[in-house]
């Protein structure tokens, strides 16, 4: 039997992870097409609305933590409808929040230098859609269900790149984000036929709230609340180092940073995607279990790690004139620095959302004592990006040790 079960563990991952890598490889083939069909303007407004939608869908993240966490505390039927309930409060709060950006997109308009103020519009249908699969995906992953997921994740991409590449040719900017709000409607479609449990129902929506339904929002309030400043503060220190290398160098220094990042941003997607195999298999109560599967995790974690550095630090020359063009072959040690940090803020989440599933609040102290060390160590003086990124990764680390400090100062009355 226990057998059987790992073998049905790494099927699902497997197909799994090649179903959603080769979604990633859609994904990113989406950009250097749509530059070869935007003009410079045009897919410098596309570039800013996505990253924007990125963000905002990194912190909604949460939802799909607290769908995973819903399954495993709740009968499959009782699951479903409290889910339905959060996919609603969230719909409607993201209306509401639509209505006050449409208000206010003249100005953001001049702020971000976009020149369709239409943009903001289609930027919140792409969110407002998108939140159904953040739940239904946290649902179906925390029913075991990895494979129906890398479906979504597959025939959205494809979908995005279709659609986006037609609608650009024909309507700019805006047919491009039009383009992959169609793409997030076919992933949706693709995820309710394909077989498997039955998905939380959209039909809720317009259906007045009862008291139960408001109980139950209320008595998750704090939870929820936790959900999303966790995530968000990860979230943000994945793309921190960008964002400081452009405060603190000049143009050509920050660009060639941001060049570099590209390879690290794509091993922390890669090596992201272990996580979404490691949660749906907790079980809460089971320490022995759940200790096992961290372990587990990060085993496969170190050996990526190990595979990923090697690679860089056999070929840094030829992956930086790669990245970055041949007068940048010396810039390989700013690789591997920025791999390091971004593979150890992968396995600190890996430990943050496990803290989430298992509703330990502990998991706001350890991202407050990163946040706070990646904020104050690298306000110290830094005069090349080499330096930033590496005060940055000791930033990580110093933040682990910090909290995992404080936890010895009290009883250790939660679950490891």
């Amino acid at each position: 039997m226990q057998a059987s079960k790992l073998s049905n563990f790494y099927v699902r991952s497997g197909l799994f992870g090649v179903l959603s890598l080769t979604g990633a490889l859609f994904n990113y083939a989406l950009y250097p097409v749509l530059v070869r069909i935007l003009s410079a303007k045009e897919f410098g407004d596309f570039a800013v609305i996505v990253a924007i939608s990125n963000q905002i869908l990194g912190i909604l993240l949460a939802f799909n933590i607290i769908s995973i966490y819903l399954v495993k505390t709740h009968e499959e039927d009782k699951a479903r409808s409290h889910a339905q309930v959060i996919q609603k409060f969230l719909i409607w709060l993201f209306m509401i929040a639509t209505a006050g950006i449409l208000l206010i997109s003249p100005y953001l308009h001049n702020l971000l230098r976009i020149e369709d103020v239409s943009s903001f519009a289609i930027l919140a249908l792409i969110l407002l859609t998108a939140i159904p699969g953040i739940i239904w995906t946290g649902y179906l992953q925390g029913n075991k269900e990895l494979i129906r997921v890398g479906g979504f994740n597959l025939s959205a991409a494809i979908g995005k790149l279709i659609f986006a590449t037609i609608l650009a040719v024909i309507f700019g900017s805006n047919g491009g984000l039009l383009g992959i709000l169609c793409g997030t409607l076919v992933g949706l479609l693709v995820l309710r036929l394909l077989p498997g449990v039955k998905l939380p129902s959209l039909s809720s929506l317009f259906t007045r709230s009862d008291a139960e339904e408001k109980r139950f929002v209320l008595r998750l309030k704090n939870y929820i609340m936790m959900c999303l400043f966790v995530v968000g503060v990860l979230s943000f220190l994945q793309n921190y180092d960008i964002i400081l290398a452009k405060a603190l160098f000049n143009p050509t220094q920050a660009g060639v940073y941001s060049g570099i990042s590209i390879l690290s941003n794509a091993l922390y997607y890669i090596c992201f995607l272990l996580i979404w195999i490691i949660l749906p298999e907790i079980k809460l109560g089971d320490r022995k279990n759940n200790l096992r599967l961290l372990a587990t995790g990060y085993k496969l974690l170190a050996a990526l790690t190990v595979a990923a550095l090697t690679v860089e630090i056999v070929f840094k020359g030829w992956l930086a004139r790669l990245l970055l063009g041949p007068g940048f072959a010396d810039q390989g040690n700013l690789l591997i620095f920025a791999t390091l940090y971004q593979l150890t803020l992968v396995a600190i989440t890996l430990y943050a959302y496990y803290l989430l599933v298992n509703r330990q609040r502990r998991g706001a102290l350890l991202v407050v004592a990163i946040l706070a060390c990646s904020l104050s160590l690298p306000s110290l003086f830094v005069s090349t990006p080499l330096a930033m990124i590496k005060l940055l990764w000791l930033s990580l680390l110093a933040g682990f040790g910090i909290y995992w400090l404080l936890l010895q100062l009290k009883s250790p009355d939660e679950e490891a």
